[in-house]
């Protein structure tokens, strides 16, 4: 099946079962810390604070808890 939804979209559709893995999760902040990357997170409301956009009421409970990460490699 998605050997022929590839080719009517003339691309390759992902193997959902190559997104899962066997391993125990681990915070991906500090998986890159310890391969290499300065890394700096920051949670929904500090984002937010960060552009001075305000936080609506009810954004705390309606938004799933999400962690907003970015990386740059360390030189060498």
């Amino acid at each position: 099946m998605r050997a022929a939804a590839a080719k009517l979209v003339d691309a390759e559709i992902t193997d959902f079962d190559d997104l899962w893995y066997p391993e125990e999760r681990r915070a991906v902040d500090g998986w890159l810390r310890e391969h290499g990357w300065d890394v700096t997170t920051a949670t929904f409301s500090e984002l937010m604070a960060r552009y001075a956009r305000s936080v609506p009421q009810d954004a705390e409970d309606s938004v799933p808890p999400t962690l907003y990460v970015s990386a740059q490699r360390r030189a060498g």
